[in-house]
């Protein structure tokens, strides 16, 4: 999946991390697939009643033959008593007819038909009873899933839903600059954090605040990822390895799951992932049919793979499915109405991704030859597609008028679109650049304002090309870059940008920087010399182009002062406008273990700040490479060194814990002086040891410093003589 790719210009982030990100953490608990075959065929038939995996949670059937065949699944508890949990049918809802996906569906499972997924509560056994039709073939899937998460870090509370709350993810892609070098790719995160005390994250499209008296664009609400609810991406990688399919959304489609109504938040990530393994392994589909799923406490819940700030193509309504939102509602809301909770969440999501889609909430939309509200039940498209559905049931279908209405006036369309990307000191300026675009005008540039400190400095038109732009928004077309440069005083200034809107809606601010203007830079590496260390790096003070002074201080005691004026064409190239005569190279006497430190140098008394510290060491260095047996002797090669000093130091044998030779380090070993420059080649050690007894021993090389730091084990081999 393509991403623009973005640089993070903020040092502090904490305060926009997503709330749900998906990390590291524990595993997912093991979700379990059975596909039993059963000897039915005719309307009345009862088939065997196989055992099914422990904690069962989702029930469906296979078949082939009759597409009107009728079956009513029945569970066994493990106290023996049966309960009819539902009867299903060739499904009234999927991947579209035609589709690849749809295709692949019964080579998949090999078999004509699958039903939807029926809830269950983990029973010992599962039966299926004919009540229409003569199948062949049928199968009983059973799908268990114990109850949990599979990463339970920030996984939101029921008692922690607010409808109104920002919370959850922030929608910000973020993308990493690659360089050949990695010192040029840590060159571009430490510039650009060491020169911005804190901004707002840009990405496409933003979650920032609109102009005051504007509606603000609606946050991300928050979700529970893939990852932490524990989808298996092998399944949907072995399944369709492409990847999703994407469109523009124009209509969001409301279902039920028609599964149990009560369940705690953890029951609720084992439905999720059942019916996420059903629709793989039991529909032959390539991922969850859903976009998006909301439990009864409001906690919502990614379901297809592909981004959530995206028109990813699912499998949830037949005709349906190609520029809608599914969004399913877990439960069964037949007569039992959704909770407030479940309400509010599907309204906060909502007005979300219509706001990022610009889907009008005010107009009826044009699709498949009828005229339909942007928010309809899976029935409403059935009308048109033929399926002959009840979902979201009575009940659920009744809350899509108060929905919208909820979502009407929280929806940002017609706001420009776009980001704030990168803001930067130059000499006496500052430059900020980024895109916009209004949907109103899709293909024509408008203009942005930027503003320093609150006040009004600069009015350009956002006409230039990004082909990243136009490959992310097809519909926006790629001309709507803007890049401007302002002069500034030399203190430290918060930047804003607007994009300004020409039709429905209001302007949009697309970030917010503070550039505090202090002197930064970075200690890319130290190098130990005999008897020193040589600090390199860069440093440079945004508001000149003059060298910055470096101060390196050995324990916290100052030892030498330089002055970054060295060629950085990597520092010029990433700061243009302050040449390339930033870098620095400093050699440092030391001796012994010491913690080296080197500082900028503000020229204006603005801070002097750390680039970085490294550690010395004055043990003895050096290796034990080989140990052999002529008769009667030991010989022993390798080579050692001393940090502190270039001549050649003194290495001791030991065997089997006996002091039993000594020998200076001084052979020519010139794969050692080209590692170690600075030291020469002659720190090589090849000689023998005599008078060693017959039988197994033990022997061990030890480097003699010269210094305090003490002598170093070098290396031990075990050897018969």
């Amino acid at each position: 999946m393509r991403r623009i790719l973005f640089v993070l210009i903020v040092a502090g982030l904490g305060a926009l991390v997503p709330t749900l990100a998906a990390g590291a953490g524990p595993s997912a608990p093991p979700t379990s697939f059975q596909k039993t075959p059963v000897q039915v065929a005719h309307a009345g038939d009862e088939s065997a009643a196989p055992a099914v995996p422990h904690h069962t949670n989702i029930v469906g059937v296979q078949w082939s033959g009759d597409a009107s065949a009728k079956f009513r699944i029945e569970t066994r508890s493990n106290n023996g008593t049966w309960h009819r949990e539902g009867t299903v049918t060739a499904p009234d809802g999927g991947a579209d007819p035609g589709s690849a996906e749809a295709r692949a569906a019964q080579r998949r499972i090999g078999a004509q038909f699958a039903s939807e997924p029926v809830g269950v509560d983990n029973p010992a056994r599962v039966r299926v009873r004919v009540t229409q039709g003569n199948p062949s073939g049928v199968r009983i899937v059973a799908v268990g899933s114990a109850p949990g998460f599979a990463n339970t870090d920030r996984i939101p509370s029921p008692l922690d839903v607010n409808p109104l709350a920002a919370g959850g993810l922030a929608f910000v892609t973020a993308g990493a600059v690659t360089t050949r070098r990695s010192r040029r790719g840590s060159l571009v995160l430490v510039l650009i954090i060491g020169m911005a005390a804190s901004a707002a994250l840009i990405g496409v499209p933003s979650a920032n605040a609109a102009a005051p008296g504007d509606v603000p664009f609606p946050p991300n609400p928050g979700y529970v990822s893939r990852a932490q609810w524990g989808a298996d991406e092998s399944l949907r990688l072995k399944a369709c390895p492409n990847g999703p399919d994407y469109a523009d959304p124009k209509l969001v489609v409301i279902h039920h799951t028609a599964t149990s109504n009560s369940y705690s938040p953890a029951d609720t990530a084992a439905t999720v992932r059942g019916i996420y393994v059903y629709y793989i392994q039991g529909r032959g589909y390539c991922d969850h049919g859903y976009n998006f799923l909301v439990d009864r406490y409001g906690i919502i819940y990614e379901g297809r793979y592909g981004g959530v700030d995206r028109g990813v193509i699912g499998a949830h309504a037949t005709l349906f499915n190609t520029g809608t939102i599914g969004i399913a509602m877990i439960g069964d809301h037949s007569t039992v109405p959704p909770t407030a909770a479940t309400f509010n969440s599907l309204n906060n999501l909502i007005s979300w991704k219509m706001s990022v889609h610009q889907i009008n909430p005010f107009y009826p939309v044009a699709y498949r030859g009828a005229v339909l509200p942007p928010i309809i039940g899976h029935r409403d498209a059935g009308r048109v597609s033929g399926d002959g559905t009840a979902c979201p049931g009575n009940a659920g279908e009744a809350i899509l008028g108060p929905l919208l209405d909820a979502v009407k006036p929280r929806v940002a369309f017609g706001y420009p679109l776009g980001n704030l990307e990168v803001a930067r000191r130059q000499p006496n300026a500052i430059q900020v650049s980024g895109w916009t675009a209004d949907p109103d005008t899709p293909t024509s540039p408008i203009q942005t304002h930027v503003y320093v400190d609150g006040v009004g400095v600069a009015i350009a038109t956002a006409g230039a090309r990004r082909a990243d732009v136009g490959t992310t928004y097809p519909w926006l077309g790629a001309n709507h870059g803007f890049d401007v440069t302002v002069g500034v005083s030399q203190a430290p200034h918060q930047v804003c940008v607007y994009g300004i809107s020409v039709g429905n809606g209001g302007n949009r601010q697309l970030g917010c920087v503070f550039l505090s203007g202090n002197t930064t830079g970075s200690l890319d590496n130290a190098t130990r010399r005999p008897a020193s260390m040589v600090m390199r790096g860069w440093a440079i003070d945004p508001d000149t182009t003059g060298a910055v002074p470096i101060h390196v201080y050995v324990d916290g005691v100052g030892a030498a002062i330089g002055t970054a004026d060295a060629v950085r064409e990597d520092v010029g190239q990433f700061l243009p406008g302050y040449g390339n005569n930033h870098g620095y190279a400093i050699t440092v006497p030391v001796i012994g273990d010491h913690t080296v430190c080197a500082y900028a140098i503000s020229t204006r008394g603005k801070g002097n700040p750390l680039l970085g510290c490294a550690r010395t060491s004055g043990a003895p260095r050096g290796a034990l490479d080989a140990v052999t047996r002529p008769a009667g002797t030991l010989r022993v090669r390798g080579w050692a060194l001393d940090p502190d000093a270039a001549t050649a130091i003194d290495v001791h044998v030991y065997v089997d814990g006996v002091g039993r030779a000594a020998h200076t380090a001084n052979t020519i070993r010139r794969d050692v002086g080209a590692v170690f420059g600075g030291w020469g080649d002659n720190h090589g050690f090849d000689f023998a040891v005599a008078g060693i007894a017959p039988g197994p021993h033990q022997v061990c090389v030890y480097g003699i410093s010269v210094g305090a730091s003490g002598n170093a084990l070098l290396g031990c081999k075990n050897t018969t003589v």
